[in-house]
């Protein structure tokens, strides 16, 4: 006989799969919560049991969503020969994952209208930042200043970031992810030439007391 706890995961389980479905079907504002909560055979109030409305359920979502693409692109990126070249393929990996509807329409097009745009900043950050800044440290080398890392991390991530949304974006004719993973080449091309390094860090001189 099953215990609670674990019929608790079994209800929890069976909302979110069938959030996600719906969601990445008919996105998030055509979708109810009377609808989720039909698709996974649960009652209305077993659904506000564990979720304080149809926002938190997407925010669930879109975390498993995350999750699944990071260890996707992560195995993805591991083939690299150097690390901007890990860099590379994980781009290409995300791009295309982001083409596929249902990421599209979850990540893209839903996310940040659902959560806000810093929200969805951060979510993004805990599942790809830490991944991209590892790459970007050993692509600057051990003597690069942690500030140099953190600021080409910031600006790759949200390179990485604008080039998804103009992807998801409905203007015609779209780019397509090949065709910015083609433009990122060019912005990743500086991490490879060892004459691009980035300036030292100045400190002003203070002014002897007179």
């Amino acid at each position: 006989m099953a215990t609670q706890a674990e019929r608790r995961e079994a209800t929890i389980g069976a909302i979110e799969q069938a959030a996600q479905r719906l969601f990445e079907i008919r996105g998030f504002a055509d979708t109810t919560v009377d609808d989720i909560a039909a698709a996974a055979g649960v009652a209305k109030g077993a659904f506000y049991h564990h979720y304080q409305s149809k926002e938190s359920v997407f925010t669930q979502v879109l975390e498993r969503t995350q999750a699944a693409l990071v260890r996707e692109i992560a195995a993805v990126a591991a083939k690299g020969a150097n690390p901007v070249a890990m860099l590379r393929l994980g781009l290409r990996a995300y791009m295309e994952a982001c083409e596929r509807p249902g990421v599209r329409q979850v990540l893209l097009l839903d996310g940040p209208v659902v959560l806000g745009w810093m929200r969805w900043r951060a979510i993004d950050d805990k599942y790809f930042g830490e991944m991209t800044r590892r790459s970007i440290a050993a692509a600057l080398g051990p003597n690069a200043p942690a500030i140099h890392v953190r600021a080409v991390t910031a600006l790759i991530s949200g390179a990485f970031a604008e080039a998804a949304m103009t992807s998801a974006a409905n203007s015609a004719p779209r780019l397509k992810a090949k065709d910015l993973a083609a433009a990122m080449d060019l912005l990743l091309q500086g991490l490879e030439s060892p004459t691009a390094k980035l300036p030292a860090r100045r400190h002003r001189r203070r002014k002897a007391d007179p």
